[in-house]
């Protein structure tokens, strides 16, 4: 019994480890400013952006995917803006690649699956060792 909660416990970690290495921006994609080529979701981002505020605007935050996706959303609802849905995800998908969220929001936005998943194991092990004491 004492193998398996070692097993289980290994797991675990390694299933956290996992998901930290997966939220990390891959090296270099941060930042990185191409040149705006006609047609880019660079370009796009610039000309739809910049309409109601500069790009000072949008470089200095720092969001997830889904953050930009609701940001995005919100300025095609609220403001009216003249996003349309394909130049939405390509919007989207260019301001969560070069600005993404700093790795301690990620690991935040992950910490109540990672409790709820320790909870449910320790849960778990204390009933597996209460049967095992009574037995």
């Amino acid at each position: 019994m004492t193998n398996f909660i070692r097993i289980a416990e290994s797991f675990l970690l390694g299933a956290a480890l996992v998901a930290v290495l997966l939220l990390l921006p891959l090296p270099g994609s941060a930042m990185v400013a191409a040149a705006a080529e006609p047609g880019s979701a660079t370009q796009l981002t610039e000309q739809r952006c910049t309409l109601c505020h500069g790009d000072y605007f949008y470089t200095g935050l720092r969001k997830t995917r889904l953050g930009w996706e609701i940001t995005v959303w919100r300025m095609r609802i609220s403001y009216d803006t003249q996003i349309q849905s394909g130049e939405h995800r390509k919007i989207t998908a260019y301001l969560s690649r070069t600005y993404p969220a700093s790795l301690g929001w990620r690991l935040l936005l992950w910490l109540p699956v990672l409790a709820l998943a320790a909870g449910v194991f320790l849960r778990w092990r204390s009933r597996r060792r209460r049967t095992a004491a009574n037995d």
